[in-house]
C-alpha cells in the first residue's frame, strides 16, 4: 500500500497535481518515512 503511494507521487509529479499530492503527503509523511527507512535496511 505504501509503495503504491510512493509510485503515485512519482506518476503524478506534475505542477497541477503537486498541491493536492502535497496535502496527502503531509498526512502520509510519517508512514512514508517509516516505509523508506524499512526499504533502505
Amino acid at each position: 500500500m505504501r509503495i503504491a503511494i510512493q509510485l503515485y507521487f512519482i506518476l503524478t509529479d506534475f505542477p497541477t497535481f503537486r498541491k493536492l499530492s502535497y496535502r496527502i503527503y503531509k498526512k502520509e509523511k510519517k508512514s512514508v518515512e517509516q516505509q523508506t527507512s524499512f526499504l533502505s535496511i
